[in-house]
């Protein structure tokens, strides 16, 4: 499942309000109580509290996941304690990142050849092959010779539930995403169709840096609601709308809040961000 889109409403709604860290055990009875939420000292139940004081709780993800918190540093033990400053365009520490298939190569690009005219040949980009890119030699003559183009294939071996193990079902992306954060302090994910009409992006660095905004930001949005897009099962697990409805409409009713759009994301490595991560990832 693909749940990109509840980034922005995660981080200003129950960010600050929910248990998302290490798991320590008191006394038996208290480790008996956090049975039901950790896998060892990691929490892996998502729980929420709401503004009457109430706690709602999800339920808790397979234990067998929890190795790729570590893998990609997510977990707990890796909260980040310091502040990083925002990495604007030009930065070493600062990168595009971007993925493709061979169906897209035309549109990939026409995104490389863009983001270099407007932000500069030594801008870093890194690239994932999805699938045959790599095979094509001319192809790959190309690529090779564009300054400052980091080519990596993505091994999809990766994700454990091969239900998921697909182009389609878009799981690629956290995991491309995640591991870029590891590297570098301020990411922008685009997709093969983005095209920047100029190399300005501090109406929205500016403001993270600030803290007006949060560490995470996709700026287009869908147009329609949350729910008409969401298999109601993931309710169970991440339990933002505790009255949830199944809707059969496109509009914004009661408390079904807009879909984000993932073709285009801003992430700034704060301790924010790797709570979010943590649990996107495990969806």
């Amino acid at each position: 499942m693909h749940f990109l889109f509840f980034i922005n409403f995660i981080i200003f709604t129950v960010l600050f309000n929910f248990n998302n860290g290490q798991c320590f055990f008191s006394s038996h009875q208290h480790r008996t109580q956090l049975d039901d939420e950790c896998c060892g000292e990691e929490n892996l139940a998502f729980s929420l509290k709401m503004n009457d004081s109430r706690r709602v709780r999800g339920k808790k993800f397979n234990c067998s996941f929890a190795w790729l918190l570590e893998r990609y540093k997510l977990s707990g033990k890796y909260a980040l304690k310091e502040q990083i400053k925002v990495k604007f365009p030009g930065h070493p520490k600062f990168v595009f990142v971007t993925a493709a298939s061979a169906k897209y190569f035309r549109s990939l690009r026409m995104l490389i050849a863009n983001i270099k005219k407007q932000f500069g040949c030594r801008q870093k980009i890194i690239a994932y092959d999805l699938e045959n890119v790599t095979k094509n030699t001319k192809w790959m003559a190309e690529l090779n010779s564009v300054c400052a183009l980091e080519w990596r294939i993505f091994d999809f071996s990766q994700l454990v539930d091969s239900r998921v193990r697909h182009l389609h079902s878009y799981s690629w992306k956290i995991f491309v995403i995640a591991e870029v954060l590891l590297e570098f302090d301020t990411v922008a994910w685009v997709d093969t169709s983005i095209f920047f009409d100029s190399n300005n992006l501090s109406p929205i660095l500016a403001p993270i840096q600030k803290g007006q905004i949060g560490p995470v930001q996709m700026p287009s949005n869908s147009g329609h609601g949350m729910n008409i897009a969401t298999h109601p099962g993931m309710y169970e697990y991440l339990p933002l709308f505790t009255n949830f409805e199944p809707t059969k409409t496109n509009e914004w009713t009661g408390n079904d809040l807009p879909q984000f759009e993932s073709n285009f994301v801003i992430l700034h490595k704060t301790e924010q961000t790797r709570q979010l991560m943590k649990w996107y990832y495990l969806t």
